[in-house]
């Protein structure tokens, strides 16, 4: 946090200063010549690296611990890789910590499904390899890679689902009501549409130990005892369970264009509730929504329109963060105009509800690299994968892709062509208004950083002023700051009053003061004049000696001039409190 930053950084200073001010203390006492410029010099000198360290850190979030990690593991990952291997098979029961990934809210293999899914938080990097999946589709053809669609059979598209959610805040996602359900090995869990599902068979073999349980499609039983995590209706959010190996069944769609065209808008209640439900969205995204879908007539013509208006969009990692003030998906259309699976899912999920069609983002991973050698897909931490769900009445859950890096969901015919619902709309304009380029973290931090710097500069322009000042200068420094500190209890030199004059006058109005109290230690405490007549007597007689004595005083008077209008300030700023208190 910004204050955070800001103490560690005024503590910088403060240690550098009383580091400074010790070495000094020594030197007086055993005598040593040292120059006065020392101190400020040091303060100087560690604030210019508190603000160094400040302005940079929020700035720069490129220079941490992750960067050496990534070097590391760019040399050692394959020799790694083989041992984990190995190791793997034959511990495969004990736990072994992965690296965080904020795609899935916790741990790689670990997503918490109650907290949040923030857009635009964490970027899908990152090579180590989270787990190996077998599957009972048939192995892709060498060609499928290059020239998907051209003749053959086409490879299906295939997610790892691990969390659902069901909440859009404007800034992300997050789950609302959920309760957990034990489930027994092969108990089936609650599908819609089984009669238009096949069953899909997948082995996972997972590269470290795992809570999360990962599945394509609907999961409808698995082999081993797991809790489920589930809303009201057929809902469920997540599977957690434990293990390095275990077989899932899922149900993926075998429904048909025709028959999802068809499905009708009777949606049940917790559909409606849930699904349709938006924050308020900008009218621009609203306005967009619409437009994208044209004349459609039905979810699934309003769910391919907007997934290839979006697909339109360029995919990259390295975007800026969304504002924390605003709303995610209208930054993503009209301001970034790019960005990578979380901005794709989000938008098209946000922009289906708005046009009354029921979705919500699903988070997991992309099926990965296929290794011919052991027939298994490789799914790594940059396989992390956010994608899109719409409510089909009577069929369940279905998948769409508006990310476009990734092979869309395809779906047969079923006797009904492919039409388009109307001429794809293009991208709107880039947004020509200017906006703040740093979070409010950062922008704290900034003017805090601009604060310290203003203040160091002012405190540096004095500390060079003050190299030319003569001994006599600095005695008349002393004078001047006395004269402030009198001023505090109503004492103030005349223009035609000599020293002495005023330091009579200022003993015969503080000479009788005296101010007892009483202290919750139950001791007393006493102000009275003998706390200020030192150090005043000391600087009133330096100054006059010093604008008309004969010779020319040394710089220990000057020091100790300057100590005792210190101190001085300090008794005047007790007796100032005194009174009030007194009053």
């Amino acid at each position: 946090a910004a204050w955070t930053l800001t103490f560690l950084g005024l503590t910088l200073v403060l240690i550098v200063r009383a580091t400074a001010k010790g070495l000094e203390v020594r030197w007086q006492a055993l005598g040593t010549d040292y120059s006065e410029e020392l101190l400020p010099y040091a303060t100087i000198v560690g604030a210019a690296l508190a603000v160094i360290a400040l302005v940079t850190s929020p700035l720069v979030p490129a220079l941490t611990s992750r960067s050496t990690y990534e070097a590391f593991w760019r040399v050692f990952r394959e020799p790694w890789s083989r041992v984990e291997d190995t190791t793997g098979r034959l511990f495969g029961g004990l736990d072994s910590p992965r690296r965080s990934n904020s795609m899935l809210g916790g741990g790689a293999t670990t997503p918490d499904p109650s907290g949040g899914h923030a857009v635009g938080a964490g970027i899908p990097q990152g090579d180590d390899v989270v787990m190996y999946v077998k599957t009972s589709d048939p192995a892709p053809e060498p060609w499928a890679g290059e020239f998907r669609g051209s003749g053959g059979e086409v490879q299906p598209q295939r997610h790892w689902r691990g969390v659902t959610y069901d909440t859009y805040t404007g800034l992300g996602w997050i789950n609302g009501e959920r309760t957990q359900k034990p489930v027994e090995a092969e108990e089936p869990l609650p599908v819609e549409g089984v009669e238009f599902r096949k069953e899909y068979r997948q082995q996972f073999r997972m590269s470290g130990s795992n809570r999360i349980v990962y599945a394509a499609g609907q999961p409808y039983r698995l082999e081993d005892s797991l809790t489920a995590t589930l809303r009201d209706g057929p809902d469920l959010v997540s599977l957690s369970g434990r293990g390095f190996e275990y077989e899932a069944v899922s149900l993926v769609p075998t429904v048909t264009v025709a028959e999802l065209r068809a499905a009708g808008d009777e949606y049940p209640k917790w559909v409606d509730d849930r699904y349709l439900a938006l924050p308020p969205i900008p009218d621009r995204v609203m306005g967009t929504a619409r437009e994208a879908v044209g004349d459609a007539d039905n979810a699934y013509d309003k769910a391919r329109a907007i997934e290839a208006y979006l697909r339109q969009f360029p995919y990259e990692l390295n975007v800026a963060p969304p504002p924390e003030d605003g709303d995610v998906v209208e930054y993503f259309l009209f301001d970034l105009q790019q960005g990578y699976c979380d901005h794709f899912s989000t938008a098209m999920a946000v922009m289906l509800r708005a046009v009354e069609v029921p979705a919500r983002v699903a988070v997991g991973f992309a099926r990965g690299t296929y290794r011919e050698e052991t027939g298994e897909w490789v799914v790594t931490e940059q396989d992390s994968h956010a994608w899109v769900e719409v409510y089909f009445p009577e069929y369940g859950w279905i998948e769409f892709e508006p990310t476009p890096s990734q092979e869309t969901y395809s779906y047969p015919l079923g006797g009904s062509g492919e039409a388009s619902a109307g001429p794809l709309l293009g991208p709107p304009g880039r947004s020509v208004a200017w906006r703040w380029p740093l979070t409010s973290t950062q922008t704290r931090a900034l003017v805090a950083g601009v604060v310290l710097i203003l203040v160091l500069g002012v405190f540096a322009v004095r500390s060079l002023r003050r190299r030319r000042y003569t001994t006599e200068r600095w005695i008349a420094e002393a004078y001047r700051s006395l004269q402030t500190s009198t001023s505090w209890v109503g004492l103030t030199p005349q223009p035609n009053e000599t020293v002495r004059e005023f330091w009579e006058r200022l003993r015969a109005a503080l000479g009788a003061e005296a101010i007892f109290a009483a202290t919750p230690w139950g001791t007393e405490w006493v102000w009275d004049f003998d706390r200020v007549s030192g150090p005043a007597r000391y600087i009133l007689t330096a100054y006059e000696r010093a604008r008309f004595g004969p010779k020319t005083l040394g710089k220990d008077v000057a020091r100790r001039a300057g100590e005792q209008a210190s101190r001085l300030r300090r008794e005047v700023v007790l007796l100032w409190v005194a009174r009030r208190l007194g009053e």
